[in-house]
């Protein structure tokens, strides 16, 4: 399933098979940045999640760390970031001109982030350490 706006989408669709609802992933890291062309902000999530298959080594599911920019951030909403962010699902939808993002905690942070642009910046596979700390 193909999320309408968000750049690179192939890059986590490769690795899940499909685009995933990010149950019991963990948001590691959130970094907010004024923008440096225009006049909106950027933020990044980093986000630790296990998932997918690998079809050519028949390899079941592996670690990765999945950079998320949110460029264009028009609102935003986020609380309660701590020690562990584990999250019950991070739902995409199209509104207008923006894309929004809302984040359903199980625990820790939680809100919505409203973007003109939402890009994946990286999916990085993690090998002996799948608990990164950054």
């Amino acid at each position: 399933m193909e999320i309408a706006g968000i750049e690179n989408q192939e890059l986590v669709i490769a690795h899940f098979g499909q685009w995933p609802a990010f149950h019991d992933a963990e948001i590691v890291s959130i970094l907010f940045e004024r923008a440096e062309q225009g006049y909106w902000p950027v933020i990044s999530l980093k986000i630790y999640t296990v998932g997918g298959f690998d079809r050519k080594t028949s390899t079941a599911a592996k670690h990765c760390l999945i950079e998320l920019l949110f460029a264009g951030v028009q609102d935003h909403e986020l609380a309660g970031f701590n020690h562990q962010n584990v999250v019950f699902s991070i739902d995409f939808t199209k509104v207008g001109n923006l894309i929004m993002c809302d984040i359903e905690p199980c625990y820790g942070v939680s809100g919505y982030i409203a973007a003109e642009r939402v890009v994946v910046e990286s999916v990085s596979l993690l090998d002996g350490n799948p608990r990164p700390l950054l």
